[in-house]
């Protein structure tokens, strides 16, 4: 069992489920529960209803948790390619400086202004995500992206490659998506 739940949490923390765009986690979890569930339905505003019945008499238990994540969106990319972003949820900004994202199928990671550029405050302060950016877009696709992506989420969360970052920590485990996976088993 304890193998099946880690292939379970694994395969939905590699799902996208951003705010407002949660769709296919739910959709994951509709078709595991409906082998063991009485009852599986997706509400009006999209959240997913599960209900078994127990074996024996007893208590009766409710399992509520999250299906979307933290992320990232894109606000600007400026002349020097640089991609700006807004955040999609809250979490702190120090956790964002080296973060490896993706937008789309395009690798990046989010940068920081170099240490010699900083002043003094700075180098003593965890910067605002309003100063980061994503470096990801070779030169010659600035144009084409500056016109496709304004508004796409990056998705951080170094699982797409394989590296687990303390990012993809907090978001995973503290959107309490594996309580989902709990309630599959």
């Amino acid at each position: 069992m304890k193998e099946r739940l880690a292939t379970l949490l694994e395969e939905l923390c590699l799902l996208d489920g951003l705010p407002g765009q949660e769709q296919p986690v739910v959709r994951y979890l509709k078709e595991r529960f409906q082998p063991s569930a009485e009852e599986v339905h997706i509400g009006v505003n999209g959240n997913i209803y599960a209900r078994k019945t127990g074996r024996k008499p007893g208590l009766t238990v409710l399992v509520s948790a999250h299906t979307d994540e933290i992320g990232l969106v894109v606000r600007d990319i400026d002349s020097q390619g640089a991609i700006r972003f807004d955040k999609l949820g809250w979490f702190s900004d120090s956790f964002l400086p080296g973060t490896r994202v993706r937008i789309g199928k395009i690798p990046g990671m989010v940068g920081i202004k170099s240490g010699h550029l900083m002043t003094e405050e700075e180098k003593r302060t965890v910067l605002p995500h309003r100063s980061l950016y994503i470096s990801a877009i070779p030169t010659r696709t600035r144009r084409r992206c500056r016109r496709n992506f304004r508004g796409f989420p990056p998705f951080p969360w170094g699982s797409r490659s394989g590296i687990p970052t303390p990012l993809l920590q907090y978001a995973t485990w503290e959107t309490w998506r594996p309580a989902c996976g709990w309630l599959k088993e």
